[in-house]
């Protein structure tokens, strides 16, 4: 939509968030000397994870629609796409060691997981507070603080409606 971040900027800055926790999956893993002799294989290794992460984030289209209409499903897709490149990761990495590939550095399973547990909280973190800062700017001062009573089908309904008007003239504070 209009006024919308473009879905490549997402894009960038979800792999540049996968990369830096590649950096730091492996610093955690081979230890401040091992990072720096191994540099050039970790930054190659971090481009194939990096495009294989991007296998997950097309699948569960992290990158459309999450300034706007950002909610706990966002963040349950976000989990699922890196879980995914995880797995591609994994799978990489077993091959590329059984063919004894050393110009690429993959990470062992430790390093897996903190690449998953790194770019993961990142994303998500990023997500809250672009989101938050979205919402904090489209309301007006005056809003009105309410409550919303029940939470099924017809109080999720009221608050989408509440977070999509222009001004944001009420500010959801919770649910009974």
């Amino acid at each position: 939509s209009k006024g919308a971040m473009p879905f490549w900027f997402v894009v960038a800055m979800d792999c540049a968030l996968v990369s830096v926790g590649g950096y730091i999956g492996a610093y955690l893993d081979l230890g401040g000397s091992g990072f720096t002799s191994a540099f050039w294989q970790i930054t190659h290794g971090i481009i194939l994870c990096v495009l294989l992460f991007s296998v997950g984030f097309r699948m569960f289209h992290t990158y459309s629609g999450w300034v706007r209409y950002s909610s706990f499903v966002d963040l349950w897709q976000i989990f699922l796409a890196n879980l995914v490149g995880v797995l591609l990761t994994g799978v990489a990495s077993v091959v590329l060691r059984g063919v004894g590939c050393t110009a690429v550095y993959m990470p062992d399973l430790l390093g897996i997981f903190w690449l998953f547990v790194f770019s993961t909280f990142w994303m998500w973190l990023v997500r809250m507070a672009v989101k938050s800062l979205y919402e904090r700017i489209r309301r007006d001062r005056s809003a009105v603080k309410v409550f919303i009573y029940g939470t099924g089908l017809g109080g999720t309904a009221l608050a989408e409606s509440l977070r999509n008007s222009e001004p944001i003239s009420y500010q959801l504070v919770g649910f009974f």
